[in-house]
């Protein structure tokens, strides 16, 4: 991905569960790291969504976590995150040759 380009990803879900699923939190393990996410009851058979938010100004190799807590039998989900962060190219304006 490049230096300040959408940092935005999404993780689907679907409740297979009997009772509606709650998502009570998401942490994250960093800072650079955002979650956001619906606070609404996602009843059986239903979809939602997480989407991550990662600050791409920072470049270079990132691995990075949410952990997901809701009221499933399994209370919490680890999401991970990773990737690189390329450098925007740079123009030396010194260097242009302009056609005559």
């Amino acid at each position: 991905i490049e230096q300040s380009s959408n940092g935005d990803r999404k993780f689907k879900f679907t409740n297979v569960g009997k009772e509606n699923l709650i998502i009570q939190a998401v942490q994250s393990s960093c800072g650079c790291l955002v979650a956001k996410w619906s606070k609404e009851p996602i009843p059986p058979g239903k979809s939602g969504v997480i989407t991550a938010h990662y600050d791409t100004q920072r470049v270079g190799r990132f691995e990075k976590t949410l952990t997901v807590f809701s009221n499933a039998d399994r209370s919490s989900v680890i999401l991970k995150v990773k990737g690189v962060v390329l450098p925007l190219a740079k123009v030396d304006s010194t260097q242009i040759i302009s056609p005559k």
